[in-house]
């Protein structure tokens, strides 16, 4: 069925007229039919359907399918058309891409501003333009075939009808500008001054940073220094590490240490002569019969009846009053060892040190004294991997001031100066060799403590209090021999300051021949100030400025514990003699043992 509209009054054009008014005028004109033909229903809503000004098919091409570049460095322009075939009023926008090719984006190319976008005006009728982006080619040193880049355009949009036609491609072919060498080129040597070492995670803080030294110190090395960065892998880096050097200012510290406590059992013995009081290591005097025995106060009565009375009845007999110059000598046995750690090299350690001295009662209130002591510690470390002797030579200076109510204060001021003499095993498979070196040092510290003694009956208890503090240092120094692997270390210094709360007890035991004192001691010590230290170093025969490293030291313990117990021995005439044992507790890797003898000489 066909239907035929007729109407007398002219339509304008479709685009002439605002949408809504193109409506109205429609609707009047198919409203007295609508009702006719299913198909005009249908014709109607098609119309009604038309979007206003629409811009009718557009397409995005390349102005042509191939372009050409050398590898000069150069720009290549390449041309985005554009075409509408009717009405415009939107935008159009794209972008110009590579798709594949055998040319690679960033080393041989890069596309600049690969995107584009064209406003199409309402022209009433078709319309083009183009826009230009830009490739630019990047000139390598690499001799290559010619290239390719194969270009397309993607993300394409229209924001007033469907998505333009993009079907267009173009290929872009870089010839290369380099030429090959003539000659064969000369082999040249590994990349890697350390062929067989490599970056590990797992290293630890040291072998990160032997593994480091190493490298820097192998770039341009010569001699033997370069063969052992040819062979040297990351299962030797342990053998090389020269961890055993912090055991030289670990050795000073304790040293001075140990001397604090030998004058310190001296100023006991002092304190206990002048106040009459027995004590761990003291050694007072009483008249017996006209005969003079070291014994304290706390024996006065466990040795009434053989006193008798005539001695005590005279206050001027002064029976507990020693001479007032005095002469001590103490010898000092220790042992002890340390396990392996992360850091640093275990060993084995024995000391022996010896310590005389004169003291002079200025006053009954007031004793001053000097001491001289030498001491030899022998270290070998684990693993036959070294030793170490060092030699020790201590000057103190001390006293003791008497307070009312049985309260005292006791210094000691010392300085000492040290020498080291090391031997560095450095063993790993198929080398073995050994850096021999000196050191020296010194060292100054000071102490200060303060306590009360209680005497109950036979017993004496004197709890107390003691600072110590000390600074020690090591100088610089070189390693000799080593196969190539000789070090330098710079100057080490170790601050240490500890608090020891401590007490000890004693009680006299009289016997025919003379007194025996059995005594208990236990300290708590807490350590302020040793950190874990880092110690600069370098191979000696790299070049100047390579080769650094440092080695990091354990962090001490911050607490730990000294028990021990004692006899002294007193005899007639002023002999005495004494024998001392201490352990230390709460100490991770350490243990340590000592054993003190001393003997008391009259003049």
């Amino acid at each position: 069925m066909s239907l035929s509209l007729q109407h007398t009054e002219k339509l304008p054009s479709f685009s002439e007229m605002p949408p809504t008014r193109f409506c109205r005028r429609l609707c009047c004109t198919i409203g007295p039919h609508v009702h006719s033909s299913k198909q005009v229903l249908l014709a109607a809503a098609a119309a009604l359907s038309m979007t206003p000004f629409a811009l009718h098919a557009s397409t995005l091409s390349f102005s042509a399918s191939s372009y050409n570049a050398t590898e000069a460095g150069e720009s290549v322009p390449v041309t985005v058309n554009m075409n509408t075939a009717a009405y415009g009023g939107c935008t159009i926008s794209g972008e110009v891409v590579a798709t594949g090719g055998s040319a690679t984006s960033g080393s041989d190319y890069n596309i600049s501003g690969g995107t584009f976008s064209f406003n199409v005006p309402f022209t009433g009728g078709p319309h083009t333009d183009s826009a230009t982006v830009f490739i630019n080619i990047v000139d390598d040193t690499i001799v290559e075939s010619t290239e390719t880049v194969n270009l397309a355009i993607q993300n394409a949009t229209e924001d007033c009808s469907g998505p333009p036609n993009t079907s267009s491609t173009a290929v872009l072919s870089i010839a290369d500008n380099d030429t090959a060498p003539t000659t064969p080129t000369t082999p040249t040597s590994p990349t890697s001054p350390t062929p067989n070492l490599s970056a590990d995670p797992t290293f630890t803080p040291n072998q990160q940073s032997i593994y480091e030294g190493l490298t820097s110190a192998c770039s341009g090395a010569s001699g033997d220094l370069l063969n052992r960065c040819n062979e040297i892998n990351n299962a030797d880096l342990n053998a090389i590490i020269p961890d055993a050097v912090a055991a030289q200012g670990a050795a000073a510290v304790d040293f001075g240490y140990k001397q604090f406590s030998v004058v310190h059992g001296r100023i006991v013995n002092l304190r206990n002569s002048q106040q009459q009081s027995s004590s761990l290591l003291g050694y007072s005097t009483i008249n017996i019969n006209g005969e003079t025995i070291p014994v304290g106060k706390a024996l006065m009565t466990a040795l009434g009846p053989a006193r008798g009375g005539a001695a005590g009845d005279d206050p001027s007999d002064q029976p507990f009053r020693d001479s007032p110059l005095g002469f001590f000598l103490k010898g000092q046995f220790n042992v002890g060892e340390k396990a392996n750690t992360g850091s640093e090299r275990g060993f084995k350690v024995d000391r022996k040190a010896v310590t005389f001295g004169l003291d002079y009662s200025v006053m009954d209130e007031l004793v001053l004294g000097a001491a001289f002591g030498y001491g030899s510690t022998d270290t070998n470390y684990n693993l036959n991997s070294g030793s170490m002797s060092a030699d020790a030579y201590e000057f103190s200076s001390y006293g003791s001031y008497f307070l009312p109510q049985s309260f005292y204060i006791d210094w000691i001021m010392s300085y000492a100066l040290h020498s080291f003499d090391i031997n560095r095993r450095i063993q790993y498979t198929g080398f073995d060799n050994t850096a021999t070196s000196a050191a020296n040092g010194d060292q100054y510290g000071f102490s200060l403590g303060f306590g009360k003694d209680f005497a109950l009956q036979s017993f004496v208890i004197n709890p107390y209090l003691r600072l110590d503090y000390s600074k020690t240092k090591v100088d610089s120094y070189q390693e000799s021999g080593g196969g190539g692997l000789a070090m330098e270390f710079a100057g080490q210094s170790i601050d240490s300051a500890t608090s020891t709360i401590g007490g000890q007890a004693s009680n006299a035991i009289s016997t025919s021949w003379g007194v025996l004192s059995p005594g208990v001691r236990f300290e708590w010590v807490h350590q302020y100030l040793d950190e874990s230290r880092l110690i600069q170093a370098r191979f000696s025969q790299a070049a100047a400025g390579a080769g650094t490293f440092s080695v990091k030291t354990d962090t001490p313990d911050r607490d730990y514990f000294n028990i021990g117990t004692s006899l002294a021995l007193s005899l007639p005439e002023g002999r005495a003699g004494f024998l001392r044992y201490e352990y230390r507790l709460g100490q991770a890797y350490i243990t340590d043992h000592t054993i003190e003898l001393g003997a008391r000489i009259p003049f």
